[in-house]
Parts: structure tokens; sequence; C-alpha cells
């Protein structure tokens, strides 16, 4: 049995440590959406979007496609293992249509955040979706998780905790349901005091000091919500624990199935931190700068409207209406009635694009993206050569970052396939697409015994992850999968080109090679017609009619 009491301290001790981290997260994410923290209501609430913009076009150029992944099991890609978790991985934990809908925007979210805070966290956390089992990245709030004090590494924290806000109708069917289950991991006694006891948070308003102006509105102050904390070990030899403030016990215990020990709960860190387990903020670090040339921007805007409406100031006598307005006709019998309009200086306005545009540098500098700081003499940008050193200069900008976001994706692939790898149990069929059916039948020509179901492998769960001892990813967001099938189709035709023109025609190990790549190449052109080709050839059935004869 564990002890709740000291988990729930656990807790409140790392949030504690959490939260003194995320004091100012409300102003950088306002300077992140273009919104001015220090506005006055003598000026138009107006902003500038120069950090705005940079955040955006950096992570959508540093993740443009979803990734392309190669697996390696022990070593090796070409074993039916590595094979198998291959497709695993492009079907099941990246899968565009599944489990990795929407995976291209979770990454720039996340980038956006460890961008503007210093760090994201993301859990990796398994679901069932259309009937199966599967992986997905959910995104945690900075609010909602704990680690252990002290550390200067937040992956390197000894357990992390998660607070998830559970709705009371939520809360009552995984009651309802587990009850009824008589291997349930739930403890259903815990529930029920739970459920008793009542909601102990207010869903979204727990949240209402971290958010923007913008987003105020969207919060339900009438929400009532489960406060559901679980803590997860990085010994594999902890449970997953899981409790609530609610009730002084555990709500449920789940085994750690995992061999390996990969971590649950990944942090994103664009820009690491020193004696820091949560990063550099670059809006932080922009931020002085961004506020100036806010607040410049907002008292010039009042300029110009105040000068596209001035005060008049009206002398003599007048017959008639004296409103200014387009066609208005104004009539006096006073020759010395006369209307001034009081408008403000605009030397400083018409001074405003060089000042905003040295300002604009000095937060491209601080966010990474100044390209013009590379360039020689003046003029140069001007050039064919200074346009080639900016791009030269922004694509190293953005490498760093795309280079980060593989690291950080490699971690999650790695995570999510032992989670979902150690959660099989058994025996089962999975069906695999033709690329994989043509590279599993290279290795072992019986691997698809039922011609009802061609592409259906057998799988043995057990003896997979058993026979797994390491495995490795190679993770590329910057080229498409279908971008990289083609590279490959290209250099598989190369070389099936220079093998037919330089090898010997009477040599029968040469000609072996050139028949292995060319069906290779025939697997990735056309794997329908190869599918064909090596199919058994069907006997031609006998003449009954002329038999009968």
């Amino acid at each position: 049995m564990a002890d709740i009491t000291k988990y729930l301290k656990e807790w409140q001790k790392g949030k504690e440590f959490v939260d003194k981290h995320i004091k100012d997260f409300k102003r950088l994410d306002m300077i992140s959406n273009a919104q001015y923290d220090g506005p006055s209501d003598k000026n138009p609430n107006i902003g500038d979007t120069t950090v705005a913009g940079i955040v955006r076009q950096i992570m959508r150029t540093a993740v443009k496609k979803m990734p392309s992944v190669t697996v390696a099991i022990n070593g090796s890609q070409g074993t039916s293992e590595a094979i198998t978790c291959r497709f695993l991985v492009e079907a099941v934990i990246l899968n565009p249509n599944t489990f990795g809908k929407g995976f291209v925007n979770t990454l720039h979210l996340g980038g956006r955040g460890a961008l503007s805070r210093g760090f994201n966290v993301f859990q990796v956390s398994s679901a069932k979706m259309y009937g199966q089992f599967g992986v997905i990245p959910k995104m945690i709030h900075f609010n909602d998780f704990a680690i252990e004090p002290g550390v200067q590494d937040g992956s390197h924290s000894g357990y992390f905790y998660i607070r998830t806000k559970f709705t009371p109708s939520k809360l009552q069917g995984i009651y309802e349901r587990e009850k009824k289950n008589p291997g349930t991991t739930w403890n259903i006694k815990a529930l029920k005091a739970l459920l008793d006891a009542g909601p102990n948070s207010s869903g979204t308003s727990d949240y209402a000091e971290y958010l923007i102006p913008s987003d105020v509105s969207n919060v339900d102050v009438t929400a009532e919500t489960y406060d559901i904390i679980t803590r997860y070990s990085n010994r594999i030899t902890d449970d997953i624990i899981t409790m609530s403030p609610g009730v002084n016990q555990e709500i449920r215990t789940v085994p750690n199935r995992s061999k390996f020990g990969y971590p649950r709960t990944l942090m994103l860190v664009i820009d690491p931190a020193e004696l820091s387990p949560f990063g550099d903020s670059r809006v932080r670090l922009a931020s002085p700068n961004q506020n100036f040339l806010m607040a410049l921007r907002q008292n010039v805007a009042t300029t110009w409207l105040y000068n596209s409406k001035p005060t008049m100031v009206k002398t003599g006598m007048f017959t008639g209406a004296t409103e200014l307005k387009n066609g208005g006709v104004i009539t006096s019998n006073d020759p010395n009635a006369k209307i001034n309009l009081l408008t403000l200086d605009t030397a400083t306005s018409q001074q405003y694009p060089v000042i905003s545009q040295e300002i604009t540098k000095q937060i491209q500098n601080m966010m990474g993206m100044n390209a013009a700081q590379s360039l020689g003499a003046i003029g140069e940008s001007k050039t064919g050569v200074g346009a080639q050193t900016q791009k030269a200069t922004i694509d190293d900008s953005i490498q760093q970052v795309t280079s980060i976001i593989e690291e950080f994706l490699r971690q999650y692939v790695i995570s999510g396939l032992d989670l979902y790898l150690s959660e099989q149990d058994g025996e089962g069929i999975i069906f695999v697409d033709d690329r994989t059916r043509e590279d599993l039948l290279r290795l072992d020509p019986n691997a698809f015994p039922d011609p009802a179901n061609p592409n259906g492998l057998k799988v043995n769960w057990n003896s997979l992850y058993e026979y797994i001892q390491k495995i490795d990813v190679t993770i590329q967001t910057t080229i498409s999968k279908e971008d990289w099938t083609n590279e490959k189709r290209a250099d598989l035709q190369d070389a099936l080109t220079v093998m037919s023109q330089t090898s010997n025609p009477n040599d029968p190990d040469a000609q072996s090679r050139i028949k292995q790549v060319e069906d290779k190449f025939l697997d990735e052109t056309a794997p329908e017609l190869a599918q064909s080709m090596r199919a058994p050839e069907v006997a031609p059935q006998p003449d009954l009619t002329a038999m009968m004869q």
C-alpha cells in the first residue's frame, strides 16, 4: 500500500518549485500573442507582431511535414523485428489518420511554448481510438505538473507528477464501468469515497491567473472538477500511482511494464539554461525591446488617430453649422471668423519607421533570426550574394531548432514504441502495408500463410518485446515520407543502372544482386505489379465441356 500522504506532500513541494518559475508566463504569453502587457487607457490597445511573428515563423519552418522515421532494433534495420517495429511506428504512433492526427500542429504549438516560456511538457500517453490501442502525445499545461526540486535537467528528475481535471460524469463513468470488472486496477472504494466527497477543483478557472485577456472570456467559473494526480517514477520497479487530494488513499495502481524505463513525461527545451531545468525563454530575453516597441507604437498610433480628427478652435461669428465634413458649407458675416485645427507634432511619428527598424533588429538578435548581422559591406543585402547570405543564416538558425525538435521526437518515438509493446500480451494479427509485407517476405517467404488475409501478420507480442534489447530511431522532419520515398527510388534506379552496365553478365552472383535491387525497385515504384509478378502461377483448368464429349 502506497503512502499517499507522503506522495501528496511530494506533489505540493514539487509544485511550489515549478510555481516559482512560471510567475511571468502570462506576460510572456501576451507578448507572444502580440498583446502589450502595460497598456494605458489613453492609448489604443494595439500591439506589435515582431516577436509573435518570429515565434510562429521559426516553428513553421523547423517542422513542415509529418516526420519520416527509420527504426533499428538491436542495431539492425533489416531484421523482421525491426521491420515490424518500423511499421508500428508509422501505422500507430505517427499515423496521421489516428493516433498521429494533428501531430505537426501539436509540435508547432509545443515549440512555440518552448520558445516563449523556455519549456513545454509532453506526456507519452496510451489511448484507445477507433477501437484500437495506441499512443498519443498529450501536451501538459505548465500549471499541471511537478518535478523534484533541485534538479538542473528536467529529464533527470526522480519523478514526475501530472494533474488532470476529471468532470463528475467522467469519474462516475469510470466508477460504474470498473466496479463490474474483477481485474480492475482502480480502487473502487476510493473512487466511491471521492465521488461522495464531491468535486475539489474549479476546472478552467484554476488557470485564470495565467490566461491572457483575450482568453479570459473562455473561463467557466461554474465548472466543478476533480483533481486527479498521477506519479510517474524514473525507476522501472515503481508502480504508477494515481491519487487525489480529496481522499487519503490511492485511486489506482498500475505496474510499470516497461523493461527499459523510458520516460513517460518529456520536456521540450529549445534553449537550455544553466542551473535550471526549465530553459531560457527567448521571448523573455527580447521582452524589454518588444515592450518598448509596443509602447512606442501605441503612442505613435495615438498621434495618428488624434490628427485624423483633431480639435477645432473657432473664433468669430458664424451664421450656420461649423462642423467639418465632406461637402460641408460654413457661412459667416464676420470678416475675422476662422477655424483652426490643433494637431500634434508629428516629428516622432515621422521617425517611427527608422526607430522601429532598429528596435526590431535588437529583437531579431535575441530571437535568433537576424540574418542582416552576417552581411558584410553596406548595401550587400541588395545583391545576390547578400540574399544568399541572409537565407543561409536563417537556415542555420532554423536548423538548430529543427535538430532539437528531432532529438525530442526520437525520445517520443522510442518511449511510445516501448509503451505500446510493453502493454501488449499474447498473440495477435496486425495488417501491414505492402511495403512491410514485401520486406518481410524477403526474409521469410512463409511470413503470411493465410491466403484470405495476404497482409495479415501474426505477432507474438511477448517474444517480440523480449527479443528487443536496444531501440534506435532516426527522425527527419524537413522531408516527408513521400519525399524520402522518392529519393530512395531515385537512388535505387541509379544503383540498378550502374550495376547493369558494369557487372559481368556471366557472373551468377552479380546477376543475383541485380535481381535483388530490381525487385526492391519494383516494390518501391509499383508494389501491386511486384506482388502479382511473385504470385504463384495458377494451373490451367481443364475444359469440362470437351471432356464430356
